[in-house]
């Protein structure tokens, strides 16, 4: 059996891997009336997922090299400036357990404060 905890960490890390997640980013794309903000809570990018675990300054930087690291072996390129900066990129690291592990500690660590749950309303009833 699976604790609480345990699972809403998985949500979390599993919701980084997509594009509709619950970051500002795709939020405020969703509906900018009700998701004004955009931007990181660094405010100094739009928080998206790739911003949260490879450039935001609230993140440790050994930790976002690290990411960074196993971003360019994953996705098979020289360099970090190779990288697209986009949800299948992060896709192809999805099972190195190294990347995983730091994106734990990246969720853990309750610095950046990810939303838990949203209730998008529909307009199909």
């Amino acid at each position: 059996m699976v604790d609480s905890y345990t699972l809403l960490v998985t949500q979390i890390l599993l919701s980084l891997f997509y594009k509709n997640n619950l970051l500002n980013s795709f939020l405020h794309r969703y509906n900018a009336r009700r998701f004004p903000a955009f931007l990181c809570q660094c405010q100094d990018a739009e928080q998206d997922a790739f911003h949260v675990l490879t450039d935001c300054d609230l993140i440790d930087l050994e930790i976002r090299e690290a990411v960074l690291d196993r971003l360019v072996v994953g996705n098979k390129v020289k360099d970090e400036g190779e990288l697209m900066q986009d949800n299948l990129t992060l896709l192809n690291c999805s099972r190195d357990n190294v990347f995983i592990e730091k994106i734990i500690e990246i969720i853990e660590s309750n610095v950046i404060k990810f939303r838990k749950k949203i209730v998008l309303k529909t307009k199909f009833r």
